[in-house]
């Protein structure tokens, strides 16, 4: 997939685009399988190469915090829905 990406202060990496959208082609981020072998072929050597690490178990209280960010900024938290009857009733 070609996913852009901006490395906010504190190390807050943002997503351009709707991973539950699968990142269609009409988008900036989409996945490579849609686009020309030889374009790939030249993204791959132009492209700014970043590296990160992804918490694959992140704590409750990491998660909440990014619950109460991602609802500040879209009013809605996609996380908080699908978990709502672990952690009581949906907001």
């Amino acid at each position: 997939s070609l996913i852009l990406a901006q490395r906010e202060t504190g190390g807050r990496l943002t997503l351009d685009g709707n991973p539950q959208g699968r990142f269609p082609i009409t988008q900036p981020s989409h996945q490579t399988v849609y686009m020309d072998e030889e374009d790939v072929r030249q993204d791959e050597q132009a492209w700014v190469k970043s590296f990160f690490t992804i918490d694959t178990e992140p704590s409750s209280d990491l998660v909440q915090a990014a619950v109460r960010r991602q609802k500040i900024r879209t009013g809605f938290s996609e996380w908080e829905y699908k978990h709502a009857d672990q952690d009581g009733p949906k907001k």
